[in-house]
């Protein structure tokens, strides 16, 4: 089996491990786990077997309903998946990054996102960045990027790969993509999976 139908058939597995089907073909899609009849535990008990009857019960996953059917989700889930910058090549993460940058009409989508908080103060000292990213850094044409929002992170990536060439003729979009992925590195996931 290739590594394609390989990633096929766990996508597949993994979409029909997650999701169930009402009867009216909507997909009813994981909530969360729900533990039922389990007594209330006090603070002063020690006695392993005392505490092990108060949480005898059962686990029950509860579904939201979602409103889409079933091929629709499975669709959208795939398409999700197939555009992830992990599998682009080089220059189709550069063209995912343009294209997703200009998308992305309110910022505030990006900046309000607390898995993205991580990458507040990204140009808190950008003379320790490469030659040619302190070039784009400075670039007296653009506005000012502000460290606290990713969506400046987003535009700067973008400018970047927009203008890296005139900085330094010897690197490749390659050479870009590396430094870009290890300086802030998993940046293009979050946005994927936010946008």
């Amino acid at each position: 089996m290739g590594d394609g139908e390989e990633s096929e058939r766990a996508v597949n597995e993994n979409f029909h491990l997650m999701t169930r089907v009402s009867s009216d073909r909507r997909i009813l899609r994981p909530l969360m786990f729900a533990f039922c009849k389990q007594k209330p535990m006090e603070d002063t008990t020690t006695d392993v077997a005392e505490m092990a009857a108060m949480v005898k019960g059962w686990w029950s996953l509860c579904f939201d309903r979602f409103d889409m059917t079933l091929s629709e989700c499975y669709t959208n889930y795939v398409k999700k998946l197939v555009d992830h910058p992990f599998l682009l090549s080089p220059v189709e993460r550069m063209r995912y990054l343009r294209n997703t940058h200009h998308d992305l009409s309110q910022s505030s989508l990006l900046n309000s996102r607390l898995e993205l908080q991580v990458y507040q103060n990204w140009n808190s000292s950008p003379k320790d960045f490469e030659t040619f990213l302190y070039k784009v850094y400075r670039y007296r044409k653009c506005r000012k990027y502000r460290g606290a929002y990713p969506s400046d992170l987003l535009r700067f990536m973008r400018n970047v790969y927009e203008h890296y060439k005139s900085c330094d003729q010897n690197l490749t979009d390659a050479d870009v993509d590396a430094i870009l992925r290890g300086r802030w590195p998993g940046f293009l996931d979050q946005v994927h999976i936010v946008t």
